[in-house]
């Protein structure tokens, strides 16, 4: 009778320690599998990101070119402004000298 009470505390002690083995190791498992989760999550957050900035640093170099390039047509049209300004002041001096000699 003795070895029977042995035999069944045994089992079930050996039963419940491996339970409790098992959902330890479980637990582990689960937050391991968390954890590389979010770590996945972060690296395809993190790679968007990057895409992301790649895209805005190529636009920001697109609009500086066209700024610069817009700056050197408006240095072009304000020569040309002040080339035509100097013609006009030129013709208007040649226009009153020969009105005094008409007169």
């Amino acid at each position: 009778m003795e070895l029977v009470i042995w035999l069944v505390g045994t089992t079930l002690t050996s039963g419940v320690l491996t339970t409790l083995i098992v959902k330890w190791f479980d637990r582990r498992k689960t937050n391991a599998e968390a954890s590389k989760t979010e770590a996945e999550a972060t690296d395809v957050l993190t790679k968007v990101w990057e895409r992301s900035l790649e895209h805005v640093q190529k636009e920001l170099e697109m609009q500086r070119q066209r700024v610069y390039d817009l700056e050197k047509k408006l240095e072009a049209a304000y020569e040309k402004i002040n080339e035509q300004n100097m013609e006009i002041a030129q013709l208007k001096t040649l226009l009153g000298n020969r009105r005094k000699d008409d007169e």
